[in-house]
């Protein structure tokens, strides 16, 4: 008996090792084996070659699966009587296995102990079933945009593998070739040709847009006579880059935005195309001097008359009230004034301006102050007599 090592691709030993007939060395699904009538006295000098044509008896088109070569009769003893060459390792008393891990036409074989071959066995397995396939979309290549480059198209088919370049590549020229997967067989064209091409440009790619405005805001109040910084506005347009000139310097790229400019400012905005754009319409604006507000915030207010009370009456003292006027201070002259001559002068406060033609000054007089007094009843004395017939004056 045989002992079996590594078997490299399925083929097991025969149960004899020195079986020398063809169907002895059958061991393999399909398998036939045929002695090819082949021997020599020097197999040194006349090896065997595995010629191209499967011998009679063989499957046409099969593939080589054992070579065996049985000793000759001349010369010494040998430890092997059979060489067998096999893509398989097996160890034995009788048998040299020598591994090959294919056998092609063209190979020689000789008895690896002795010169002299008395015969050769040839094995051969049928050529496995292959599935016929043709390629049903060939590789392509995406077209490019005004927005983009083109790419490879790699298809997808059971049966067959494209090599050459992977699916998506960008711009290039590429071959490509199909081949049949495992189990395949594949027919008709396998080879092409593709070129891929770069983004598209010139005037077919050019995108007319008209331009937003760009916007100038003047400053506006913030309190009575107070105002703070104006400003321009940078709209966001795609293909559109606005450039800013402030006072009498350069134009340079804004982005997008709001941004605040003293008053007295002069801007510029002018919209420049990006590349694959073109402008129509307006396209500058300004320059724009940044305002400040209509009588620089100043609230216009009117003065309202004093409060007066004149002495009317001993007794009594007199007064000016002064109003209670947003934006307007009230000077009394005389200060605490209760009796006499009065003046009021009205002014404006800060951020506030007087209306035109408003009366602002008042003046008069309380008139004096007097102390009521009592009057008391007189005394009135009556005459009297002085002698008989005669009386004296009477008195108060």
């Amino acid at each position: 008996m045989l002992a079996v090592g590594l078997v490299a691709v399925g083929i097991a030993a025969p149960a004899l090792a020195q079986m020398n007939q063809p169907s002895d060395w059958v061991t393999l699904p399909g398998e036939a084996c045929v002695d090819v009538g082949y021997s020599t006295e020097n197999s040194a000098s006349n090896p065997y070659i595995l010629p191209a044509t499967m011998p009679t008896g063989l499957p046409a088109g099969g593939t080589y699966s054992k070579v065996i070569v049985k000793a000759g009769n001349t010369g010494t003893s040998v430890v092997h009587e059979n060489t067998v060459y096999a893509p398989i390792e097996v160890t034995g008393t009788t048998v040299k296995w020598i591994y090959r891990a294919a056998l092609v036409a063209g190979d020689t074989f000789v008895h690896d102990e002795k010169g002299s071959i008395s015969h050769v066995i040839v094995c051969a397995v049928p050529a496995p079933h292959l599935t016929p396939v043709t390629v049903t979309t060939a590789p392509s290549a995406n077209p490019p945009t005004c927005d983009g480059d083109g790419s490879l198209v790699i298809p997808t088919q059971t049966g067959v593998i494209f090599s050459g370049a992977a699916n998506g590549a960008g711009p290039g020229v590429y071959n490509i070739t199909g081949s049949a997967a495992n189990g395949y067989s594949l027919s008709g064209t396998n080879k092409w040709t593709i070129t891929v091409l770069a983004k598209l440009t010139g005037p077919a790619c050019i995108v007319t847009i008209e331009p937003a405005a760009a916007a100038f805001a003047d400053a506006i109040c913030t309190a009575p006579g107070i105002y703070g910084s104006g400003s321009y506005t940078i709209p966001s347009v795609t293909g559109v880059e606005y450039e800013v000139k402030i006072d009498g310097g350069n134009y340079g790229v804004v982005v997008a935005g709001t941004y605040g400019v003293d008053v007295g400012t002069v801007v510029s905005v002018k919209a420049i195309a990006t590349t694959g754009y073109a402008l129509a319409g307006t396209t500058t604006w300004g320059p724009h001097t940044i305002a400040a507000p209509a009588a620089d915030c100043h609230v216009i207010v009117v003065p309202v008359a004093p409060k007066v009370v004149v002495i009317e009456g001993c007794g009594l003292w007199g007064s000016v009230t002064p109003a209670d006027t947003v934006g307007v201070n009230y000077v009394v002259s005389p200060q605490g004034v209760v009796e006499g001559v009065y003046t009021v002068t009205a002014t404006a406060k800060d951020g506030y301006i007087l209306q035109d033609g408003a009366t602002s000054d008042w003046s008069g007089t309380l008139e004096k102050h007097t102390t009521c007094v009592t009057p008391t009843s007189p005394t009135v004395t009556q005459a009297v007599c002085t002698g008989p017939g005669a009386f004296g004056d009477g008195s108060y």
